[in-house]
């Protein structure tokens, strides 16, 4: 489910600003393997899914839910 920068800072009058966003966008999903930004609802449904029965059997991890984001 991937989602622009726009609907995390919503839209601007600003030419300048949206260009700006349009430019960290690019910049920042060049950087995830994935090419989309992970949504608060695919962390949600991580959570649920380590609360609910079926995660019963994890415990002491570490799970990153970012879609693979390069730390350089």
């Amino acid at each position: 489910m991937c989602k622009p920068l726009e609907h995390y800072f919503g839209r601007h009058d600003g030419a300048l600003f949206n260009s700006l966003l349009e430019q960290m966008e690019k910049e920042y999903l060049s950087k995830i393997s994935l090419r989309c930004m992970t949504t608060p609802e695919e962390v949600a449904a991580t959570a649920l899914f380590l609360c609910s029965p079926g995660g019963s059997g994890i415990s002491g991890q570490a799970i990153s839910v970012c879609g693979n984001v390069e730390v350089l």
